[in-house]
């Protein structure tokens, strides 16, 4: 069986192998994520942390595959949350364990920028997602970039995710994190073509991961402009760690211009 493992990872790092077995001494009940191992290839990486607030009863994997699946956030056609994660696209490793499935999918898309994407769902409904930043390989940018619309989208996105998810697992309350990982020395950048750009630098000064969180009810999320709230006030607040304090205009623009194209959920009929 590791044979077969150690194969199927080629593509994507032998680093991955690590998830499917615990370190020596190490509880399975325990682990809150992936090995760091899998990622030393993009040690920054936008992630997303949703935890049911009660235990729910576990589900079977292929109704908790199922679920992430319909969960899907796509924009213009493509998977953003989790981005690229369908398990038929080649490339895409999916390791299923007795309380977990992990998904990991590397695509370069038409602009020549790569991404690595990881998904870990347990059995109990926890679910953590990470994307590699596509600003790392942009031509344009030239690396140790953190695009704010993009902090902006994967917030949205994430929350509408979320609620899908929760809805159709029968979840009232989760708590939901948004976060940079090893963001030391990271600058925001925008968009010059539709923003003003910034008169100063704005450059991450800590090496330890950053994250906001909000104990959230499912059912308060129904609503477009209840889902953007949310997303406004998490993105704006983690982008706070950059010193950077934007006013409810940009907030609001930003924001905007994140949910372009994006398959949102309509109102419901009042």
């Amino acid at each position: 069986m590791r044979r077969i493992i150690e194969s199927a990872v080629g593509k994507t790092g032998a680093a991955i192998a690590r998830l499917v077995e615990p370190r020596p001494g190490e509880v399975s009940a325990q682990r809150d994520q992936p090995d760091r191992a899998a990622f030393t290839r993009y040690p920054t990486r936008r992630a997303l942390r949703l935890t049911p607030l009660a235990d729910p009863e576990p589900v079977r994997l292929s109704v908790l595959e199922r679920q992430l699946l319909e969960s899907r956030v796509t924009q213009r056609g493509y998977a953003l949350v989790p981005r690229y994660m369908d398990p038929g696209l080649e490339g895409t490793l999916v390791v299923r364990e007795v309380d977990r499935v992990i998904f990991e999918i590397e695509r370069t898309d038409s602009a020549d920028q790569t991404t690595m994407s990881v998904v870990e769902a347990t059995r109990s409904l926890r679910v953590r997602i990470w994307e590699s930043l596509w600003e790392d390989t942009s031509p344009d940018l030239g690396g140790d970039k953190v695009n704010v619309t993009s902090i902006f989208g994967f917030a949205y996105a994430g929350v509408l995710f979320a609620w899908r998810f929760y809805s159709a697992s029968g979840v009232g309350r989760f708590q939901l994190g948004l976060g940079l990982t090893s963001p030391l020395g990271r600058a925001l950048t925008i968009d010059p073509a539709r923003f003003t750009g910034f008169f100063r630098s704005y450059r991450a000064t800590s090496a330890s991961d950053l994250w906001v969180s909000r104990d959230l009810q499912t059912a308060s999320l129904t609503l477009q402009a209840d889902r953007a709230n949310v997303a406004q006030d998490l993105a704006s607040e983690l982008l706070e760690y950059w010193g950077w304090h934007a006013n409810d205009d940009q907030i609001i623009r930003q924001l905007a211009a994140a949910r372009q194209n994006l398959d949102d959920d309509p109102d419901p009929p009042p």
